[in-house]
């Protein structure tokens, strides 16, 4: 947690400690679309790494990119799962589990992945 910089490496979830810590403090960060990322750049040839490590977005983006025909083109997801509650629209374990199946189906590897917080 970076307090200095308004509790940088935060979430857009109302629920999480670093959130709560800051008093609420909003900040302006720049985000991008990962469908239309992999839409616009990405062609089957290429070889694509996915680090997804959102603070509990991924709860909201990945039932979403599992639908995305662009998804097949990535070739290995590495993603921290943060709990479910950090999820803005309400995605279940279940709903979770079934993404992954999805990508996988379409020839994502999606290893077991944590990186250690310092």
């Amino acid at each position: 947690v970076n307090v200095e910089k308004n509790f940088w490496g935060s979430s857009l979830s109302s629920s999480h400690a670093d959130v709560q810590a800051s008093g609420k403090v909003k900040v302006t960060v720049p985000t991008i679309n990962l469908n239309r990322l992999l839409y616009e750049t990405t062609i089957p040839a290429d070889w694509v790494i996915v680090k997804m490590d959102i603070e509990g977005a991924e709860w909201d983006v990945l039932p979403c990119m599992a639908h995305s025909s662009a998804s097949s083109n990535v070739d290995a997801l590495y993603m921290e799962v943060h709990p479910a509650s950090w999820g803005m629209i309400g995605t279940t374990p279940e709903g979770l589990t079934a993404a992954k199946q999805v990508l996988m189906a379409k020839g994502v590897q999606i290893p077991q992945y944590f990186s250690e917080t310092l």
